[in-house]
């Protein structure tokens, strides 16, 4: 299995992709210099090892611009963004999406994020700020018409996924406390 490691800047992210190529496949692993890969891994099938990191630089290129026009846009509208990658089964966000909560919550009095699916879990968060205040909000699919809403003070991305998962888990507690007194 071969390696090679790429160091990109772009729109103020600065990345480590590490690509590893095996089996006709390569997959690329994302993350800010000098820290450990988080989120999802990205995905190329290609039998050339150059049009395979190519590949894969480009879509590292395309997330950050996408991040970024979503960060851009919500600071000039105060209003509405979107995450650009589903959030992984540990409530870890993709370097991008990370990147974005961190530029949203220090830098956007208002913003509203819209519903985000969490990846391998039947549920979907958005958020919502408004001056101090942030509101989460997570309907599991279990519940689709209920809709539970929290206001949290969070610090950084790290603290508004903690939230999200207390948030959930507080949920299906309740949830499991209601179907067994009926």
């Amino acid at each position: 299995m071969n390696t090679i490691v790429r160091h990109v800047q772009d729109f103020g992210l600065q990345l480590a992709v590490s690509i590893c190529f095996g089996n006709g496949q390569a997959s690329a692993a994302v993350a800010f210099e000098d820290h450990a890969p988080q989120g999802p891994q990205l995905q190329a099938q290609n039998a050339c090892d150059d049009s395979a990191v190519h590949d894969l630089m480009a879509e590292v290129h395309r997330l950050a611009e996408q991040a970024h026009q979503e960060y851009r846009a919500a600071r000039l509208c105060h209003w509405a963004a979107q995450l650009v990658s589903p959030v992984g089964t540990d409530f870890q966000p993709s370097v991008f999406d990370q990147w974005l909560l961190e530029k949203l919550v220090a830098r956007c009095p208002h913003f509203q994020l819209g519903w985000t699916p969490l990846q391998d879990h039947p549920a979907s968060f958005r958020l919502m700020r408004n001056g101090g205040s942030l509101w989460i909000q997570v309907t599991p699919e279990s519940l689709s018409a209920r809709c539970s809403t929290r206001v949290v003070q969070i610090s950084d991305a790290d603290s508004v996924m903690k939230a999200v998962r207390g948030h959930l888990s507080q949920i299906g507690a309740n949830s499991v406390l209601t179907e067994a007194a009926d």
